[in-house]
């Protein structure tokens, strides 16, 4: 029996979860892995590649209406521009390359703002693209119905420390702890945000980091200061910040090889010290919690 080639189309949770599904199901020998398919800038998409490569894909094909970042890939992983059309078991990408024989296609497309439950007037309409948000003051706030919040709206690096300012801001303001400036200076402030966003071309990571500290900076600034902020009152951005930057350019010098490396933990005194890794995450081809526990 030939083996059953799929494409798996779109970054993110869903696509990962797509490949630990097949990874379950121990059939890699009726598998080919035969294009993954990214239509924004997720950096889940290298992930997914290399989760393919390791378990023995042999052609990954990697598309992006971006620039590739710029990685050294094995012969197996390729990129491509975006994927443009489908003719029968071919697809097409925007420079004209094609792949042929595709027998499966999942579409893993992530998350797009959609919200019909809402009032039309109060309907957020961001591109998945998009790390500001329009519409909303702070990346909040909804600049014509200030006591509506949407959380977790922009896009973000540090997921955890991020949502814990934002549900704080949202309590302080609610609360009263915190007083909007006048509304004028609400939509200047988004076109402050909005213009630095804009400025990300080329878009590089690394400018990516400064925007999100300086926007978690700017939340922790406007914060009331009591006892229940002090979990993110005590964060350190500037640890954060160069510990990010040296992940990724880890990630860049070594695409297949940069898991291996362990840091030590900003956010605790205790229990920072280095993990040792005791096998190459190539190698490694346990992933159960046992083994990462252990």
């Amino acid at each position: 029996m030939s083996k059953l080639r799929i494409a798996i189309i779109g970054a993110g949770p869903s696509g990962l979860s797509q490949l630990l599904a097949f990874k379950q199901a121990e059939q890699e020998e009726r598998i080919e892995l035969v294009c993954f398919e990214r239509q924004s800038d997720c950096i889940s998409a290298e992930d997914i590649a290399s989760e393919c490569y390791k378990f023995g894909a042999q052609s990954v094909i990697i598309s992006s209406r971006q620039e590739p970042i710029g990685y050294t890939w094995p012969a197996e992983i390729k990129t491509a521009p975006i994927l443009v059309r489908m003719e029968g078991r071919q697809a097409h990408f925007k420079d004209g390359s094609s792949v042929d024989n595709i027998d499966a296609i999942i579409f893993c497309t992530g998350y797009r703002h959609y919200y019909p439950f809402m009032a039309k007037r109060f309907r957020l309409h961001c591109d998945v693209g998009e790390i500001i948000p329009p519409s909303l003051y702070k990346s909040i706030f909804w600049i014509d119905q200030p006591y509506l919040a949407y959380l977790g709206a922009t896009r973000y690096l540090y997921t955890f420390p991020l949502f814990e300012l934002q549900t704080a801001l949202v309590r302080d303001v609610f609360l009263g702890n915190v007083k909007f400036p006048e509304k004028d200076q609400w939509q200047a402030d988004l076109n402050e945000w909005k213009k630095r966003e804009k400025a990300m071309v080329p878009f590089h990571i690394f400018v990516w980091v400064d925007l999100e500290l300086d926007y978690m900076r700017d939340m922790l600034a406007l914060l009331h200061t009591h006892d229940g902020n002090q979990p993110v009152s005590n964060f350190d951005f500037d640890k954060a910040q160069k510990l990010l930057k040296k992940f990724f350019e880890n990630k860049l010098v070594d695409i297949l090889g940069y898991r291996d490396i362990s840091y030590e933990s900003i956010a605790s005194t205790e229990n920072t010290k280095l993990i040792q890794v005791y096998k190459p995450w190539l190698e490694n081809m346990d992933d159960s919690i046992e083994s990462f526990s252990n």
